[in-house]
């Protein structure tokens, strides 16, 4: 948002004015914009897959189905994404103009998957955490002499040292419960479009007429 208080604007720098059918053709303008924020989405639903495996290697749990169970679960919300991603290029098809426009039915189901399952997922890091998130021990505590060798000894992970496990789940925090995270979290089920839009969305748009062809086809209904 700009705000121009006192400055002279010159009429072939402005594109719309008093326009309200602009508003109308939101999803036409915002397609490329709507890629960037599936492919975002995409990337981050990776770093969370990874958070995911990083979690139970070191507290030595990948070994339990209940835990294998909730990373695939974070796997499969990562290749879900992914997959939209591929399919929207494979069909993308050329705009008025030339340029190749990744194909939107998939794009809008990517978008409203990514932002049905976010907290969802951030709560899978959460509780594939367990206590790794609650404690945390600050820099200030391992420096002293009198503590810090106790906490190396008594609080190592499997296969990680306990100043590494420390480590990893500051940044586990940060991902997942931390302010910026979930101003984040807020940021991207706006930004996105809220689902009971994209769900809208998703009815204009996607072309299910083969299918319903064949049903209305097999159930010996005239279409």
């Amino acid at each position: 948002l700009v705000l121009f208080d006192k400055v002279f604007i010159p009429w072939e720098y402005v594109f719309s004015y008093r326009n309200p059918k602009l508003g109308e053709i939101y999803y036409v303008l915002g397609q490329f914009a709507f890629w960037k924020i599936l492919t975002r989405m995409s990337f981050r639903a990776e770093i969370f897959a990874g958070a995911a495996q990083a979690i139970v290697n070191a507290l030595g749990t990948d070994h339990i189905p209940a835990v294998r169970a909730l990373v695939a679960e974070v796997i499969a919300y990562s290749a879900a994404l992914k997959g939209m991603i591929i399919a929207a290029v494979e069909t993308a098809e050329p705009t008025e103009s030339g340029v190749m426009l990744p194909n939107v039915d998939y794009v809008t189901a990517g978008r409203l998957n990514a932002i049905v399952e976010y907290p969802k997922i951030m709560q899978i890091l959460r509780e594939l955490s367990g206590q790794g998130l609650i404690s945390r021990v600050p820099r200030s505590t391992w420096e002293r002499a009198d503590i810090g060798p106790l906490l190396d000894e008594y609080l190592p992970g499997y296969n990680i040292t306990a100043r590494d496990k420390n480590r990893l789940f500051n940044l586990i925090w940060d991902i997942c419960c931390s302010p910026a995270a979930m101003r984040i979290a807020l940021f991207e089920n706006i930004n996105a479009t809220p689902a009971a839009g994209l769900r809208e969305q998703l009815y204009r748009v996607y072309d299910r007429g083969e299918g319903l062809s064949a049903v209305l086809r097999k159930a010996g209904i005239e279409e």
